[in-house]
């Protein structure tokens, strides 16, 4: 039960407090040395520091606020990796002014233990159908 709260801890509250927080650093703690990360409508980056680039460009861009919710956690047998479902609700506000977008995506997060510590190793989230 510790591993799910833990778990449940890094995409509800850490993920959400780092993605608004707008430095780089905060967001790529949360992901391992090696990680796949497939964001919609953008390339794959395969390494922490891709990430890194990655949020700093949309940072410069826009101010991002997501909701995250999950709607399936199972930790594997091993207790060192976890499959994480879930859904985001993120708006996204341009620094240049213009009108903010609600954007809602599903994610599919591989977690695994990297040091002790709950690290995200794949993310994929694409555009959740709306109507």
């Amino acid at each position: 039960m510790e591993n799910e709260q833990l778990i449940k801890n890094l995409i509800l509250v850490n993920y959400p407090t780092a993605v608004k927080s707008g430095q780089a650093e905060n967001y790529q703690a949360l992901f391992a040395d090696k990680v796949t990360y497939i964001p919609d409508g953008a390339p794959q980056f395969n390494s922490n520091a891709e990430v890194g680039a990655f949020y700093s460009q949309m940072s410069s861009k826009f101010k991002i606020d997501p909701e995250l919710e999950i709607n399936e956690l199972k930790i594997l047998d091993s207790g060192m990796d976890a499959i994480v479902v879930g859904k985001s609700h993120a708006n996204l506000i341009p620094l240049d002014g213009s009108e903010s977008s609600l954007h809602h995506f599903r994610l599919f997060w591989i977690l695994t233990k990297e040091t002790g510590e709950w690290k995200i190793a794949k993310q994929i989230w694409n555009t959740e159908p709306q109507g």
